[in-house]
């Protein structure tokens, strides 16, 4: 995700700014503990520095920025226990997500989610294979399976359609270590080993869905996110 990338999908352009601030602290564009200014955020997204000192404001109380003074701002820099805290937060609203997806889902949802996980596993067999056999990792296939999980996540929030609650998943996913990984990250040959661990987990949330039982849907969710963090958290 990028910068600019959520400019088209919020109503008015605070809510636009808002939302790419949050996404650039969530991509590593912006890192923690960095020194901003509102002319410096405004000049990386294109916009006047009106926007953006609404977007600071919010962000602000949400303590994603911390104001130092006047003019002296800087992305929030949490401590270990306060972000392994919010790591525990992000699992149980990636939980309600799955539970609340599995309510609502219908034959054409779970027919996609499907096509999603179809399209990780034949990336993930194919890069498993080489690893196998070479030792290497196929550059050329670690962007698709980053991709197809990715979109198999974001489906879910799509089908649980709950704007309070996807407004509070972005928050805590901004300080995320998953959120932070990026597709260049599968490389290295230790990281797909990581993943074959917990790749099952997408097959239980789907499977969990497609018998509509919302319980164990929360529960494979919520678990399969407290162990990619703690996992990523590890090799940081």
């Amino acid at each position: 995700m990028t910068a600019h990338d959520d400019l088209s999908n919020a109503v008015t352009l605070g809510e636009q700014v808002y939302c790419s601030i949050q996404a650039a602290i969530a991509d590593g564009t912006l890192t923690r503990g960095q020194r901003i200014t509102e002319r410096g955020l405004a000049d990386l997204l294109g916009v006047s520095t009106t926007p953006v000192r609404e977007a600071v404001r919010q962000l602000t109380q949400e303590g994603m920025i911390e104001r130092l003074g006047p003019r002296k701002l800087h992305i929030a820099n949490l401590s270990r226990t306060a972000l392994n805290e919010t790591d525990e937060i992000e699992a149980e609203l990636q939980g309600l997500i799955a539970k609340f997806a599995t309510r609502k889902a219908t034959g054409a949802d779970i027919t996609k989610l499907s096509a999603l996980i179809d399209d990780a596993d034949n990336e993930f067999a194919s890069l498993k294979q080489r690893l196998d056999e070479d030792g290497v990792v196929d550059e050329s296939r670690a962007p698709h399976l980053f991709d197809a999980l990715r979109d198999f996540h974001a489906q879910l929030v799509s089908i649980a359609e709950n704007p309070i609650l996807e407004r509070l998943l972005n928050q805590t996913a901004a300080l995320s270590p998953e959120q932070r990984a990026t597709a260049s990250q599968l490389r290295d040959p230790a990281a797909i080993k990581g993943i074959e661990l917990r790749y099952p987990d997408h097959r239980l949330i789907l499977d969990a869905i497609r018998s509509g039982d919302a319980e164990r849907a929360y529960r494979a969710a919520r678990d399969h996110a407290l162990s990619a963090h703690g996992e990523i958290r590890r090799s940081a």
